[in-house]
């Protein structure tokens, strides 16, 4: 397991040096940001229109906002951590270092798994930045 979190901070390391990362934590937070404002605006008008219209339905904000916002990040996520780890892939082929990742002695796998940890961990920053 110690083989994997050595991978994983190389990859962190990686992904930091670059301007990429920066670059796709900005658009991830541009997107989200304009999907929270939106939802949240069409959140306020709805109550305001319930309001004007004596009561209505009740109003969650886990209902109308929350949930749509998360929906929305997890398909974002999808587009984004594929960039993300094809980028990390081609720079490994570039420098000509993936021939030593796949002589490790992780399997492969772990490999796999080392990668994935360190773009979660990616997501988690910019999830975490938002709060």
């Amino acid at each position: 397991m110690s083989n994997v979190w050595v991978i994983c901070r190389k990859e962190m390391r990686s992904y930091f040096a670059s301007p990429i990362a920066y670059a796709v934590m900005a658009l991830f937070a541009l997107i989200f940001g304009l999907v929270f404002f939106s939802a949240t605006r069409e959140f306020v008008n709805f109550a305001f229109r319930a309001q004007m219209n004596g009561g209505g339905p009740s109003m969650s904000v886990n209902e109308y906002i929350i949930r749509p916002l998360l929906g929305f990040a997890g398909t974002v996520s999808l587009f984004l951590i594929p960039l993300i780890s094809m980028r990390l892939l081609a720079e490994e082929k570039r420098n000509g270092t993936i021939e030593l990742l796949n002589q490790f002695s992780c399997q492969s796998f772990g490999r796999y798994n080392a990668r994935l940890h360190a773009i979660n961990f990616g997501m988690f920053l910019k999830l975490a930045h938002h709060r």
